[in-house]
Protein backbone atom coordinates (compact mmCIF):
# COMPACT_ATOMS: atom_id res chain seq x y z
CA UNK A 1 0.00 0.00 0.00
CA UNK A 2 1.08 3.52 -0.41
CA UNK A 3 0.69 6.11 2.05
CA UNK A 4 1.66 10.00 2.04
CA UNK A 5 0.92 12.43 4.56
CA UNK A 6 1.45 16.08 5.35
CA UNK A 7 1.61 18.88 7.83
CA UNK A 8 0.28 22.67 7.66
CA UNK A 9 1.35 25.19 10.24
CA UNK A 10 -2.20 26.35 10.58
CA UNK A 11 -1.97 29.26 12.63
CA UNK A 12 -3.65 33.06 12.01
CA UNK A 13 -0.70 35.54 12.49
CA UNK A 14 -3.64 37.89 12.98
CA UNK A 15 -5.66 38.46 15.76
CA UNK A 16 -9.13 36.46 16.24
CA UNK A 17 -11.43 35.89 18.54
CA UNK A 18 -11.46 32.37 19.70
CA UNK A 19 -14.06 29.43 19.58
CA UNK A 20 -15.02 27.04 23.10
CA UNK A 21 -16.35 29.03 26.04
CA UNK A 22 -19.82 31.31 25.93
CA UNK A 23 -18.72 34.87 27.74
CA UNK A 24 -15.00 34.50 27.44
CA UNK A 25 -13.35 37.79 26.83
CA UNK A 26 -12.21 38.26 23.49
CA UNK A 27 -9.57 38.53 21.05
CA UNK A 28 -7.25 36.11 21.71
CA UNK A 29 -4.03 37.35 23.17
CA UNK A 30 -1.61 35.53 21.29
CA UNK A 31 0.09 31.85 20.37
CA UNK A 32 0.78 29.29 23.11
CA UNK A 33 1.38 26.30 20.75
CA UNK A 34 1.19 26.45 16.79
CA UNK A 35 -1.93 24.90 15.36
CA UNK A 36 -1.51 22.22 12.35
CA UNK A 37 -3.65 20.78 9.47
CA UNK A 38 -2.91 17.11 9.22
CA UNK A 39 -3.77 14.95 6.36
CA UNK A 40 -2.74 11.32 5.37
CA UNK A 41 -3.74 9.35 1.85
CA UNK A 42 -3.85 6.31 0.93
CA UNK A 43 -3.56 3.94 -2.41
CA UNK A 44 -3.81 0.94 -3.16
CA UNK A 45 -5.57 -1.25 -6.40
CA UNK A 46 -6.07 2.29 -8.20
CA UNK A 47 -8.37 3.74 -4.89
CA UNK A 48 -7.93 6.69 -2.99
CA UNK A 49 -8.55 7.46 0.53
CA UNK A 50 -7.51 10.53 2.49
CA UNK A 51 -8.29 11.72 6.35
CA UNK A 52 -7.75 15.17 7.18
CA UNK A 53 -7.64 16.10 10.76
CA UNK A 54 -7.56 20.08 11.65
CA UNK A 55 -6.84 21.58 15.18
CA UNK A 56 -9.92 23.41 15.66
CA UNK A 57 -13.13 23.21 18.04
CA UNK A 58 -16.00 22.85 14.61
CA UNK A 59 -16.46 23.55 11.32
CA UNK A 60 -19.79 24.34 9.25
CA UNK A 61 -21.19 21.18 7.41
CA UNK A 62 -21.33 23.56 3.92
CA UNK A 63 -18.23 24.32 4.05
CA UNK A 64 -17.10 20.60 5.23
CA UNK A 65 -18.88 19.37 2.31
CA UNK A 66 -16.95 21.76 -0.20
CA UNK A 67 -13.82 20.92 1.28
CA UNK A 68 -14.45 17.20 1.04
CA UNK A 69 -15.53 18.06 -2.74
CA UNK A 70 -12.39 19.79 -3.37
CA UNK A 71 -10.12 17.68 -1.88
CA UNK A 72 -12.03 14.61 -3.55
CA UNK A 73 -11.25 16.43 -7.21
CA UNK A 74 -7.57 16.85 -6.14
CA UNK A 75 -7.04 12.72 -5.75
CA UNK A 76 -9.46 11.96 -8.33
CA UNK A 77 -11.22 9.86 -5.75
CA UNK A 78 -15.08 10.09 -4.66
CA UNK A 79 -16.19 12.38 -2.13
CA UNK A 80 -17.45 9.04 0.30
CA UNK A 81 -13.19 8.46 0.12
CA UNK A 82 -12.78 11.80 2.09
CA UNK A 83 -12.94 11.98 5.62
CA UNK A 84 -12.48 15.81 6.97
CA UNK A 85 -11.91 15.66 10.85
CA UNK A 86 -11.19 18.44 13.63
CA UNK A 87 -9.73 17.27 17.13
CA UNK A 88 -12.08 19.79 18.72
CA UNK A 89 -9.67 22.05 20.55
CA UNK A 90 -11.16 24.87 22.39
CA UNK A 91 -8.29 27.00 21.55
CA UNK A 92 -8.63 27.94 18.30
CA UNK A 93 -9.94 30.62 15.75
CA UNK A 94 -13.92 31.06 15.97
CA UNK A 95 -15.29 29.29 12.75
CA UNK A 96 -18.77 28.54 13.85
CA UNK A 97 -21.68 30.89 14.61
CA UNK A 98 -22.09 30.13 18.64
CA UNK A 99 -23.90 32.64 20.91
CA UNK A 100 -21.08 34.96 22.89
CA UNK A 101 -18.60 31.98 21.73
CA UNK A 102 -16.37 34.73 19.55
CA UNK A 103 -17.26 36.35 16.23
CA UNK A 104 -16.56 34.03 13.43
CA UNK A 105 -13.26 35.01 11.30
CA UNK A 106 -14.22 34.59 7.97
CA UNK A 107 -11.01 34.83 6.49
CA UNK A 108 -9.74 31.88 8.68
CA UNK A 109 -12.63 30.27 7.54
CA UNK A 110 -11.59 30.54 4.14
CA UNK A 111 -7.67 29.76 5.25
CA UNK A 112 -9.21 26.68 6.43
CA UNK A 113 -10.45 25.37 3.04
CA UNK A 114 -7.28 26.48 1.77
CA UNK A 115 -5.18 24.31 3.98
CA UNK A 116 -6.80 21.53 3.76
CA UNK A 117 -6.56 21.60 -0.13
CA UNK A 118 -2.78 21.82 0.36
CA UNK A 119 -2.32 18.98 2.61
CA UNK A 120 -4.06 16.64 0.64
CA UNK A 121 -2.09 18.00 -2.80
CA UNK A 122 1.25 17.72 -0.55
CA UNK A 123 0.17 14.13 1.05
CA UNK A 124 -0.46 12.64 -2.38
CA UNK A 125 2.90 13.92 -3.59
CA UNK A 126 4.76 12.18 -0.83
CA UNK A 127 2.94 8.72 -1.54
CA UNK A 128 5.25 6.00 -0.87
CA UNK A 129 4.95 1.65 0.01
CA UNK A 130 4.28 1.24 3.43
CA UNK A 131 2.79 -1.39 5.49
CA UNK A 132 -0.83 -0.78 7.85
CA UNK A 133 -0.04 -1.53 11.85
CA UNK A 134 -2.69 -1.47 14.22
CA UNK A 135 -2.73 -1.18 18.32
CA UNK A 136 -3.91 0.13 21.60
CA UNK A 137 -2.84 1.06 24.72
CA UNK A 138 -4.61 1.71 28.41
CA UNK A 139 -5.27 5.25 28.68
CA UNK A 140 -6.78 6.91 31.64
CA UNK A 141 -6.64 10.73 31.70
CA UNK A 142 -10.84 11.17 31.05
CA UNK A 143 -14.01 10.95 33.11
CA UNK A 144 -17.18 11.30 32.72
CA UNK A 145 -18.50 15.02 33.33
CA UNK A 146 -21.91 13.72 33.97
CA UNK A 147 -21.44 11.34 36.33
CA UNK A 148 -19.94 11.35 40.19
CA UNK A 149 -17.43 8.41 39.28
CA UNK A 150 -16.23 10.06 36.10
CA UNK A 151 -17.31 6.77 34.14
CA UNK A 152 -18.27 5.42 31.59
CA UNK A 153 -15.53 6.80 29.86
CA UNK A 154 -12.71 5.89 27.26
CA UNK A 155 -10.16 3.86 28.95
CA UNK A 156 -8.09 2.80 25.61
CA UNK A 157 -6.27 5.29 23.06
CA UNK A 158 -6.48 3.02 19.35
CA UNK A 159 -3.40 3.94 16.85
CA UNK A 160 -3.07 3.02 13.21
CA UNK A 161 0.12 3.67 12.29
CA UNK A 162 2.27 2.84 8.74
CA UNK A 163 5.99 2.05 8.76
CA UNK A 164 8.31 2.62 5.79
CA UNK A 165 10.83 0.53 4.29
CA UNK A 166 13.06 1.13 7.64
CA UNK A 167 10.50 0.01 9.94
CA UNK A 168 9.90 3.40 11.35
CA UNK A 169 6.57 4.95 11.70
CA UNK A 170 6.22 7.90 9.04
CA UNK A 171 1.87 8.43 9.86
CA UNK A 172 0.21 7.83 12.92
CA UNK A 173 -3.85 7.82 13.29
CA UNK A 174 -4.38 8.47 16.89
CA UNK A 175 -8.15 7.99 18.18
CA UNK A 176 -9.10 8.73 21.91
CA UNK A 177 -12.49 10.16 23.32
CA UNK A 178 -11.61 13.56 25.50
CA UNK A 179 -13.12 17.21 25.15
CA UNK A 180 -9.27 19.17 24.70
CA UNK A 181 -10.85 21.67 27.48
CA UNK A 182 -7.08 21.21 30.13
CA UNK A 183 -6.85 24.84 29.81
CA UNK A 184 -8.73 27.41 31.84
CA UNK A 185 -11.69 28.48 29.91
CA UNK A 186 -10.23 31.93 30.89
CA UNK A 187 -6.99 31.26 28.71
CA UNK A 188 -7.00 33.28 25.52
CA UNK A 189 -4.25 31.81 23.60
CA UNK A 190 -4.17 29.90 20.84
CA UNK A 191 -3.64 26.10 21.46
CA UNK A 192 -4.54 22.35 20.36
CA UNK A 193 -4.67 21.36 24.26
CA UNK A 194 -3.42 17.94 25.36
CA UNK A 195 -4.14 16.35 21.68
CA UNK A 196 -2.05 19.07 20.37
CA UNK A 197 0.99 18.24 22.65
CA UNK A 198 0.89 14.52 21.86
CA UNK A 199 0.43 14.64 18.06
CA UNK A 200 4.08 16.72 18.65
CA UNK A 201 5.56 14.93 21.01
CA UNK A 202 5.41 11.92 18.54
CA UNK A 203 6.30 13.43 15.66
CA UNK A 204 9.45 14.71 18.11
CA UNK A 205 10.32 11.39 18.58
CA UNK A 206 9.55 9.87 15.41
CA UNK A 207 11.52 12.06 13.07
CA UNK A 208 9.66 12.17 9.54
CA UNK A 209 6.18 10.51 10.83
CA UNK A 210 2.83 12.60 11.17
CA UNK A 211 0.53 12.45 13.61
CA UNK A 212 -3.12 12.66 13.13
CA UNK A 213 -5.67 13.19 16.52
CA UNK A 214 -8.86 12.04 15.95
CA UNK A 215 -11.89 12.36 18.75
CA UNK A 216 -13.85 9.74 19.69
CA UNK A 217 -17.83 10.38 21.31
CA UNK A 218 -16.24 12.81 23.76
CA UNK A 219 -19.94 14.41 24.26
CA UNK A 220 -19.88 14.33 28.14
CA UNK A 221 -15.55 13.41 28.37
CA UNK A 222 -13.52 15.43 29.80
CA UNK A 223 -10.13 15.19 31.12
CA UNK A 224 -9.65 14.37 34.75
CA UNK A 225 -9.19 17.19 37.18
CA UNK A 226 -5.71 16.37 37.62
CA UNK A 227 -5.13 17.90 34.16
CA UNK A 228 -7.58 20.50 34.14
CA UNK A 229 -7.28 24.58 34.07
CA UNK A 230 -3.73 24.91 33.67
CA UNK A 231 -0.60 24.55 31.31
CA UNK A 232 1.15 21.98 33.17
CA UNK A 233 -1.90 20.00 33.27
CA UNK A 234 -2.60 20.09 29.65
CA UNK A 235 0.75 19.03 29.22
CA UNK A 236 1.25 16.06 31.66
CA UNK A 237 -2.21 14.97 29.94
CA UNK A 238 -0.32 15.48 26.34
CA UNK A 239 2.75 13.36 27.40
CA UNK A 240 0.33 10.57 29.24
CA UNK A 241 -0.87 10.14 25.37
CA UNK A 242 2.66 10.01 23.83
CA UNK A 243 3.86 7.66 26.26
CA UNK A 244 0.91 4.96 26.14
CA UNK A 245 1.15 5.35 22.52
CA UNK A 246 5.28 4.82 22.55
CA UNK A 247 4.44 1.71 24.63
CA UNK A 248 2.07 0.09 21.72
CA UNK A 249 3.37 -3.37 20.52
CA UNK A 250 1.50 -3.17 16.59
CA UNK A 251 0.30 -5.98 14.55
CA UNK A 252 -0.03 -5.85 11.05
CA UNK A 253 -3.33 -4.56 9.62
CA UNK A 254 -3.93 -7.66 7.12
CA UNK A 255 -5.29 -6.67 3.58
CA UNK A 256 -5.11 -3.93 1.42
CA UNK A 257 -8.63 -2.94 -0.14
CA UNK A 258 -9.59 0.54 0.74
CA UNK A 259 -13.13 1.85 0.06
CA UNK A 260 -15.20 4.64 1.59
CA UNK A 261 -19.25 4.72 2.33
CA UNK A 262 -21.35 7.45 3.46
CA UNK A 263 -25.30 8.18 4.38
CA UNK A 264 -27.07 10.97 6.72
CA UNK A 265 -29.35 9.99 9.37
CA UNK A 266 -32.22 12.95 10.66
CA UNK A 267 -32.44 13.15 14.19
CA UNK A 268 -35.96 15.23 14.15
CA UNK A 269 -36.19 18.13 16.87
CA UNK A 270 -38.96 19.37 19.57
CA UNK A 271 -41.08 21.63 18.51
CA UNK A 272 -41.28 23.90 22.05
CA UNK A 273 -45.18 25.12 23.26
CA UNK A 274 -45.75 28.84 22.48
CA UNK A 275 -46.78 29.06 25.74
CA UNK A 276 -43.68 27.44 27.63
CA UNK A 277 -41.78 29.96 25.81
CA UNK A 278 -43.45 33.13 26.42
CA UNK A 279 -43.82 32.00 30.43
CA UNK A 280 -39.80 31.21 30.12
CA UNK A 281 -38.99 34.23 28.53
CA UNK A 282 -40.71 36.57 31.18
CA UNK A 283 -38.84 34.62 33.89
CA UNK A 284 -35.57 35.78 32.64
CA UNK A 285 -37.12 39.29 32.37
CA UNK A 286 -37.79 39.32 36.11
CA UNK A 287 -34.75 38.32 37.03
CA UNK A 288 -32.66 41.67 36.27
CA UNK A 289 -29.38 41.45 35.46
CA UNK A 290 -28.42 38.84 34.55
CA UNK A 291 -25.13 36.59 33.43
CA UNK A 292 -24.36 35.29 30.25
CA UNK A 293 -26.16 32.16 30.83
CA UNK A 294 -29.28 33.70 30.83
CA UNK A 295 -28.61 36.00 27.57
CA UNK A 296 -27.88 32.67 26.18
CA UNK A 297 -31.10 31.15 27.14
CA UNK A 298 -33.29 34.68 26.28
CA UNK A 299 -31.59 34.93 22.61
CA UNK A 300 -32.33 31.40 22.53
CA UNK A 301 -36.41 31.57 23.22
CA UNK A 302 -36.24 34.39 21.41
CA UNK A 303 -35.41 32.26 18.18
CA UNK A 304 -37.18 29.28 18.94
CA UNK A 305 -40.59 31.91 18.79
CA UNK A 306 -39.90 32.14 15.29
CA UNK A 307 -38.79 28.42 14.23
CA UNK A 308 -36.78 29.56 11.26
CA UNK A 309 -35.24 26.20 11.28
CA UNK A 310 -35.39 22.47 9.89
CA UNK A 311 -37.15 19.65 11.24
CA UNK A 312 -34.83 17.48 11.53
CA UNK A 313 -30.52 17.61 12.55
CA UNK A 314 -28.80 15.99 9.86
CA UNK A 315 -26.11 13.62 10.98
CA UNK A 316 -22.96 12.80 8.49
CA UNK A 317 -22.02 8.79 9.13
CA UNK A 318 -19.24 7.16 7.25
CA UNK A 319 -17.27 4.09 6.74
CA UNK A 320 -13.97 3.61 5.85
CA UNK A 321 -12.18 0.44 5.37
CA UNK A 322 -8.31 0.42 5.35
CA UNK A 323 -7.51 -3.50 4.95
CA UNK A 324 -9.31 -5.35 7.52
CA UNK A 325 -9.47 -2.22 9.64
CA UNK A 326 -13.24 -0.46 8.99
CA UNK A 327 -13.19 3.20 10.94
CA UNK A 328 -16.84 4.77 11.94
CA UNK A 329 -17.13 8.75 11.60
CA UNK A 330 -19.73 10.32 12.58
CA UNK A 331 -20.63 14.16 12.50
CA UNK A 332 -21.58 16.30 15.45
CA UNK A 333 -20.43 15.99 19.27
CA UNK A 334 -21.98 12.52 20.43
CA UNK A 335 -22.05 11.11 23.84
CA UNK A 336 -20.04 8.05 25.01
CA UNK A 337 -22.95 5.78 25.71
CA UNK A 338 -24.10 6.14 21.88
CA UNK A 339 -20.73 4.53 21.52
CA UNK A 340 -21.32 1.90 23.65
CA UNK A 341 -24.70 0.76 21.92
CA UNK A 342 -22.50 0.61 18.70
CA UNK A 343 -20.01 -1.53 19.60
CA UNK A 344 -22.12 -3.70 21.92
CA UNK A 345 -23.16 -5.14 18.14
CA UNK A 346 -20.40 -4.23 16.40
CA UNK A 347 -17.10 -4.51 18.54
CA UNK A 348 -14.92 -4.10 15.54
CA UNK A 349 -15.47 -0.70 14.87
CA UNK A 350 -13.17 1.81 15.31
CA UNK A 351 -15.24 4.86 16.09
CA UNK A 352 -14.87 8.55 15.75
CA UNK A 353 -16.98 11.74 16.45
CA UNK A 354 -16.65 15.15 14.93
CA UNK A 355 -15.85 14.45 11.49
CA UNK A 356 -17.54 15.79 8.24
CA UNK A 357 -19.40 18.95 10.25
CA UNK A 358 -20.50 20.15 13.12
CA UNK A 359 -23.88 20.92 14.71
CA UNK A 360 -23.66 20.58 18.72
CA UNK A 361 -24.20 17.55 20.92
CA UNK A 362 -26.32 14.32 20.49
CA UNK A 363 -27.16 12.56 23.95
CA UNK A 364 -28.45 9.24 25.01
CA UNK A 365 -32.08 8.96 26.42
CA UNK A 366 -31.02 8.44 29.85
CA UNK A 367 -29.27 11.86 29.79
CA UNK A 368 -31.86 13.66 28.01
CA UNK A 369 -34.14 12.03 31.30
CA UNK A 370 -31.56 13.63 33.41
CA UNK A 371 -31.01 17.14 31.48
CA UNK A 372 -28.23 19.19 32.05
CA UNK A 373 -25.88 20.79 29.54
CA UNK A 374 -25.49 18.56 26.72
CA UNK A 375 -29.22 18.17 26.01
CA UNK A 376 -30.75 21.47 27.04
CA UNK A 377 -28.49 24.41 27.79
CA UNK A 378 -26.05 23.33 25.18
CA UNK A 379 -28.60 24.73 22.92
CA UNK A 380 -28.77 28.09 24.10
CA UNK A 381 -25.31 28.61 22.24
CA UNK A 382 -25.56 26.56 19.05
CA UNK A 383 -29.49 28.47 19.02
CA UNK A 384 -30.94 25.46 17.88
CA UNK A 385 -34.32 23.14 19.29
CA UNK A 386 -33.47 20.77 21.72
CA UNK A 387 -33.36 16.74 19.73
CA UNK A 388 -36.95 14.63 20.37
CA UNK A 389 -36.12 12.13 23.07
CA UNK A 390 -34.66 9.24 22.06
CA UNK A 391 -32.83 10.25 19.17
CA UNK A 392 -29.23 9.31 20.28
CA UNK A 393 -30.45 5.50 20.48
CA UNK A 394 -32.11 6.10 16.79
CA UNK A 395 -28.08 7.40 15.89
CA UNK A 396 -26.74 4.44 16.88
CA UNK A 397 -29.58 1.88 15.25
CA UNK A 398 -29.04 3.65 12.16
CA UNK A 399 -25.37 3.03 12.63
CA UNK A 400 -25.53 -0.53 13.37
CA UNK A 401 -27.39 -0.49 10.33
CA UNK A 402 -25.14 1.16 8.19
CA UNK A 403 -22.10 -0.58 9.07
CA UNK A 404 -23.99 -3.92 8.83
CA UNK A 405 -24.76 -3.20 5.16
CA UNK A 406 -21.95 -4.08 2.15
CA UNK A 407 -20.74 -2.06 -0.78
CA UNK A 408 -18.09 0.60 -1.34
CA UNK A 409 -20.61 3.37 -1.69
CA UNK A 410 -24.25 4.77 -0.72
CA UNK A 411 -25.87 8.04 -0.71
CA UNK A 412 -23.58 10.93 0.15
CA UNK A 413 -23.66 12.85 3.08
Amino acid sequence: MLVGTSRIDITPGYTTDLSGYGGREQPALGVRHQIFMRAAVFEANGNRLAVLSAEILEYPRPLVEEIRRRVATELDTPVEHVCFSVTHTHYAPAVIPMYGGGRVCERFQQEVMDHACRAAKEALRSLAPMRLKRGKATLDIASNRRNPGGTPCDDTVQVLAAFGSDDQPRLMMVLYACHPVCLSPADRRVSGDFCGVACSVLEAKHEGCTTLFLNGCAGDINPRKEYRFSPEGMERAGRRMADAVLGIEFENVRGEELAGKAARVELPYERLESGRIRRELDEIENLGELDDAWRAKRAWLQCMRTWSYPDSMPVAMQLLRLGELQWLTLSGEVLWGIRLQIVAERPDLWIAAYCNGGHGYISTGPAQEEGGYEPDSSNWYFQRPPLVRGTGEMLGEAAITFTAATGSSTNGA
